[in-house]
C-alpha cells in the first residue's frame, strides 16, 4: 500500500535490551532507546516488568531526561529469573510507548566467567571447565561455558577485577 513503507510520525522504541542479555546484580548497564523527540524538557519514564508475572512492574525511573540511554545498576533485591523486559514510555504521551522485544536475565552477582570451545571433545585435559563451549551457554559456570571469549564480551558488562577462564583450544 502507499502506507507501508512510511514510519510513523511519533515514536519510542527499545533497542537495548532486546532479549539474551544475562546480567548480574550489582552490575551497570545501558538501557537505550530511540524516539523521534529529544532533548529539551522530553522525559520518560523506566519500567522494568516480567513477563512471567504480569502483576510485576518496577519503576526504574520517572522522569528521565528523553537522551536515548540510562544507566541502571541492578539492585541486589532483584530475584534471579529470565524474563524480564524493559518499558520506556513516553511522559509527554502515555500511549507512545516501547518494550523489550524477547526476555532478558537478570543474575546473581558473579565476577567468573568461562570459556572453552565448541569442539572440545576431549573434557579430561581441562583446567576450568567441564563441559563443550556454546555461546547459547550462560558462560557463568565450569558446566555451562561460553564458546569464544566474544559471546561472553557481548552477554556482559564486564568491570576490573572480573576473570574469564579460558580453556584448553
Amino acid at each position: 500500500t502507499t502506507q507501508a513503507s512510511k514510519s510513523p510520525l511519533q515514536f519510542v522504541r527499545v533497542t537495548r535490551p532486546d532479549g539474551g542479555e544475562i546480567w548480574p546484580v550489582g552490575q551497570t548497564v545501558p538501557i537505550r532507546w530511540r524516539t523521534d523527540a529529544s532533548g529539551g524538557n522530553q522525559t520518560v519514564e523506566i519500567l522494568l516488568v516480567r513477563t512471567g508475572e504480569p502483576e510485576f512492574q518496577r519503576e526504574l525511573v520517572s522522569p528521565t531526561p528523553n537522551t536515548g540511554q540510562w544507566d541502571w545498576t541492578i539492585p541486589a533485591d532483584l530475584q534471579a529469573a529470565n524474563d524480564y523486559q524493559i518499558t520506556v514510555i513516553r511522559t509527554d504521551d502515555r500511549r507512545l510507548l516501547d518494550s523489550s522485544d524477547h526476555a532478558f536475565a537478570i543474575t546473581l552477582p558473579t565476577h567468573n566467567y568461562y570459556v572453552n570451545v565448541a569442539d572440545d571433545l576431549d573434557l579430561s585435559d581441562n583446567d576450568y571447565t567441564t563441559a563443550q563451549g556454546s555461546d547459547e551457554n550462560d558462560g557463568l559456570s565450569p558446566d555451562a561455558p561460553k564458546a569464544s571469549i566474544r559471546g561472553v564480551l557481548e552477554a556482559y558488562d564486564l568491570e576490573a577485577g572480573d576473570v574469564i577462564y579460558v580453556d584448553v583450544g
